[in-house]
């Protein structure tokens, strides 16, 4: 049962929101009958992990005061997965199940992910051969970026880049499937990253492969990689498209640019509202309202309108809950950098990374998506440390 609940969870994580929230709670209800069941007295002391998901939720309890009492309440419980997800994953571990859960959730998920990649792929071909197209029709901006997951309008693709990292993690990092089919898998959610155009993923993606591929000791293994990586830079370089070269490399710098000043005047207006109350912040509702002020101030009536974000997580922490929020995140991803590369080896550490990294340019705590997410590999990585501490070790083989 356990289990099948993390691949049910993986599986529905990337659709509907109400899906994985049931997963959720049923995994969290199998915590609760094990820790009420479980007589280990000194199982309180497991515990002492859940201080870290607990400074991610002061400050959207203290949000309760500062900002509109609705909304901050709303926030506060949009957060419990925070909470209970690593509540359950711990104890799981000290109930000495003999699972893999994290083998069973990434599954899932490679299952989901793979799945939309595959689908949309299909629909693609299917339009280009009913509108007697070639194979650079692949590249257009029609077929590209939000466009290849029209499908799926619901699914960011930002936040589609970041399940993939985990899904490619664990292709490199552990031997859930055979080593041929992982690589081959590799290459292909490669080109997933390039067409929806996460760049953010493809950084990561890029900087895995080429890290990689030093470290390997299979010759196939290394030309595989250093192609794909070949080709993709090629394809941007080379191909006869300003769009492409535009999201890539700003060939395009008039349209570039006007892009890039929206984007910093809109972390302005978000880091004006924060020194408005630099300490708790604004608090939430509050800081959507004053940031509209600020954007009208400097004349984005389209991010005033459609209420942006700062698109930044940093600066969105700083702007809703001020300097309080932005310390509580910050400390709790660098305890879980540093543990993870200390005693959970490289698997977590680069997903606690790409994570922060993809933070600089989304506020992926601000959907439910990303703070599932972030729960999950949290619980998954004190399940890992709890499990690796009694001696039953997770398999982390890596592929060399």
């Amino acid at each position: 049962m356990c289990v099948g609940l993390f691949f049910l969870l993986g599986l529905s994580l990337p659709f509907k929101d109400q899906l994985s929230t049931v997963f959720m709670l049923l995994i969290f209800g199998l915590a609760l009958f094990v820790n009420y069941t479980d007589a280990d007295n000194k199982k309180r002391s497991f515990y002492s992990f859940l201080w870290i998901s607990i400074l991610l939720i002061i400050p959207r309890i203290i949000g309760i005061f500062t900002g509109d009492s609705q909304t901050a309440l709303n926030e506060a419980l949009r957060a419990v997965p925070l909470l209970i997800i690593p509540f359950a994953c711990l104890n799981i571990a000290r109930a000495d199940m003999r699972v893999d859960i994290e083998k069973w959730f990434f599954y899932g998920l490679l299952i989901s992910i793979f799945g939309v990649f595959i689908y949309c792929e299909f629909s693609i071909i299917h339009s280009i051969i009913e509108s007697n197209g070639s194979f650079q029709s692949f590249l257009k901006v029609e077929n590209m970026d939000v466009n290849f997951l029209k499908a799926f309008p619901d699914l960011p693709k930002a936040y589609v880049g970041l399940l993939t990292i985990f899904v490619i993690c664990g292709l490199l990092f552990r031997s859930y499937i055979p080593a041929s089919l992982g690589y081959i898998l590799l290459v292909l959610f490669g080109v997933f990253l390039f067409q929806i155009i996460a760049r953010n993923a493809l950084v990561v993606y890029l900087l895995l492969l080429i890290t990689f591929s030093f470290y390997t000791k299979r010759r196939y293994l290394k030309v595989l990689l250093w192609l794909t990586f070949i080709c993709g830079i090629g394809i941007v370089v080379v191909y006869p498209s300003e769009y492409i070269k535009d999201k890539f490399i700003k060939v395009a710098q008039k349209d570039s640019a006007l892009r890039q000043e929206f984007r910093l005047q809109r972390l302005e207006a978000s880091y004006n509202v924060f020194r408005q109350a630099p300490l708790f912040g604004v608090g939430p509702n509050n800081d959507d309202t004053l940031r509209a002020v600020e954007y009208l101030k400097l004349n984005d009536d389209i991010a005033a309108r459609e209420n942006y974000n700062a698109h930044n997580q940093y600066i969105e922490y700083l702007s809703t809950y001020g300097l309080l929020g932005f310390i509580c995140f910050m400390m709790v991803m660098a305890m879980l950098i540093v543990s993870a590369f200390q005693k959970g080896g490289l698997f977590y550490g680069v997903l606690f990374l790409a994570f922060l990294f993809a933070c600089l340019t989304e506020s992926f705590m601000e959907r439910s998506m990303g703070i599932k997410y972030l729960s999950i590999i949290i619980g998954l990585f004190f399940y890992t440390l709890l499990k690796n501490s009694h001696g039953h070790h997770l398999s982390d083989g890596r592929r060399t």
